[in-house]
């Protein structure tokens, strides 16, 4: 190695001092002298210029570090885990005493069963629950922590660690590869000329709607997702909603949608009669603001409509007539049955939403499970929640304020 290094002497002087440390260090590494030994335990010997560095090996010989920080996140990590292990055989060791003086099975012996067990053996007799003798699980006395997330070579476990949110950010990323995947294949079938086969199988998703933030979030324990965040999930996944190949990721989709209760436990209207020939009269209750209204609906009838002993017209409005007529017109049943309702509290606007929500109620009991989608994606079933504002002190009104002048 002398010559090379000889020549090379004679030509650095031309080159720049830059050039002549990166020559010289791969010189150098040239020169590293390295003995390993066999067994897992042994140290690397590593010789660069005349310096000695012992660093341990893996079992195959690799040489690697553990940083003081990362020594101390392993150990904290396993003094957790410890102390887990202790309470959980604290527990178990508890809960099968408890069994014992109950008369049961151990092996059956639920946390259920420990707290009637505890309550019974040990009666308190003060009124704070949180001051009687309880027996928690583990989780409950010691906080949650995050699993060890990093290899001993520091390395994160999950491949979107340094998003700070790797959990939510996998799920954006499988969201695109859907994506991707549905655009394929919608190629392929415009490639081949098959374009009734497009839309064939497509779903409408009308029986369902996404999960609400609160769900959503306890998704995700150890993250904090905020409801911008939220949003931007929504955006993305309805796009694969709105895909006419969506089949292919129902389950995926349907994960984070909740289907609507097609029969409810309690329903909103009450059968009165029911004749042979085909014939109900059902009852509905609707309200909106301080309006209340009562409506009594007959199925088959000639389309006569009467509120408070008066027709139509005793709404002047054109605009609270329409609202009223709506859900007959959306469920095909104008001039088909027969509505009575009573009426009081609250004005024209309030009168006629309560009528229309006691219309709309009555409707679910004739009508198919298609046009009861359609009915509840309208906003039919649901009541406003809207009231009028109060208002507020120093103001004139629920909103409006006094005009400030200087002078």
């Amino acid at each position: 190695m002398a010559a090379p290094m000889k020549h090379s002497a004679t030509f650095l002087s031309h080159i720049c001092s830059k050039e002549y440390a990166l020559l010289r260090r791969s010189f150098m590494q040239s020169q590293v002298i390295c003995s390993r030994e066999k067994n897992s335990e042994s140290v690397t010997s590593v010789r660069i210029d005349s310096k000695i560095l012992k660093t341990p090996t893996k079992p195959d010989g690799k040489a690697q570090k553990i940083s003081r920080a990362m020594r101390a996140y392993l150990e904290k990590a396993k003094r957790y885990q410890d102390a887990m292990d202790e309470q959980n055989t604290l527990y178990e060791v508890g809960k099968r005493h408890l069994a014992n003086m109950m008369g049961e099975d151990p092996e059956g012996f639920t946390h259920k069963d420990v707290k009637r067990a505890v309550a019974y053996l040990l009666p308190s007799g003060l009124h704070e629950k949180k001051a009687r003798p309880v027996m928690p699980l583990p989780v409950d006395i010691l906080p949650v922590q995050k699993v060890v997330q990093f290899g001993t070579d520091g390395r994160p476990f999950h491949y979107m660690f340094y998003t700070t949110k790797p959990v939510f950010s996998e799920l954006l990323h499988d969201v695109t590869q859907h994506l991707r995947t549905l655009k394929a294949k919608e190629d392929e079938f415009y490639r081949t000329e098959k374009f009734d086969q497009i839309y064939e199988n497509t779903l409408k998703f009308v029986d369902s709607d996404w999960i609400s933030y609160e769900k959503f979030t306890r998704l995700f324990k150890e993250e904090r997702v905020s409801e911008d965040e939220y949003n931007l999930f929504l955006k993305n996944v309805q796009r694969l909603v709105d895909h006419p190949l969506n089949h292919k990721v129902e389950d995926f989709i349907m994960r984070y949608r909740e289907k609507f209760l097609g029969t409810q436990a309690k329903p909103k209207y009450k059968i009165l009669e029911e004749s042979e020939d085909g014939t109900k009269v059902i009852r509905a209750e609707g309200s909106r603001k301080t309006a209340k209204a009562e409506v009594v609906l007959t199925s088959p009838g000639t389309g006569k409509f009467t509120c408070n002993g008066k027709p139509i017209n005793y709404f002047p409005s054109v605009i609270s007539r329409e609202q009223i007529m709506f859900p007959l017109e959306l469920a095909e049943k104008l001039g088909q049955v027969d509505v009575e309702a009573k009426v009081e509290g609250g004005g024209q606007s309030g009168q006629s939403g309560a009528v229309r929500l006691g219309i709309s109620r009555c409707l679910v009991s004739i009508v198919d499970e298609e046009t009861v989608q359609k009915m509840r994606l309208a906003g039919l079933l649901t009541r406003d929640p809207r009231m009028r504002e109060r208002k507020k002190p120093f103001k004139k009104g629920a909103r409006k304020g006094r005009v400030w002048k200087k002078r």
